[in-house]
């Protein structure tokens, strides 16, 4: 019989920014395989309250999922802006792009984009819905747009606190 584990989320108060630059320190050997400079501006300290690993997860698969489906020799631009309420992130990669009628499946379970239409690289179709799964639970939305041909940038924003 299969019993499905339930999630424990814990809440603290981290720094988006620190995290974001040691997933680039531990992702960056994937990148220089390929060529690929992350680039990424820290605005400073991004205080969020979040779950520290599920957060980590998500930047890991997106700058994974970047890295890729970029061309060889190109970068990824990581950027961070912020207000009162909220901090959002965007990862561009410059890849094939995404053909619009993928655009809105993209991150529902099992969905994968053929592999003429952004790269040879098959997935199962969890990792975006997974992440997807992870920013709602934060109160927070995720999103994706993306140019066929030229670039892709996935989005996601974060409320600074969490309300009970």
């Amino acid at each position: 019989m299969f019993k499905a584990k339930k999630i424990e989320w814990s809440f603290e108060r981290e720094d988006l920014s620190r995290l974001i630059q040691e997933v680039i320190e531990i992702i960056s050997p994937m990148a220089m395989d390929k060529d690929i400079t992350i680039k990424f501006d820290s605005p400073g300290d991004l205080p969020v309250d979040m779950d520290l690993e599920r957060i980590e997860q998500v930047l890991v698969n997106l700058i994974d999922n970047a890295i890729k489906f970029s061309d060889r020799q190109t970068r990824i631009d990581i950027t961070a802006t912020q207000n009162r309420e909220s901090v959002t992130l965007a990862i561009k990669d410059y890849g094939q792009g995404i053909d619009d009628v993928y655009v809105d499946s993209i991150f529902e379970k099992f969905s994968t984009v053929p592999s003429g239409s952004r790269s040879k690289t098959e997935g199962t179709g969890l990792g975006l819905a997974i992440c997807k799964a992870i920013i709602e639970a934060h109160n927070g939305r995720i999103w994706v747009e993306s140019v066929k041909g030229v670039s892709s940038t996935f989005f996601f924003s974060l409320p600074k606190a969490q309300r009970d």
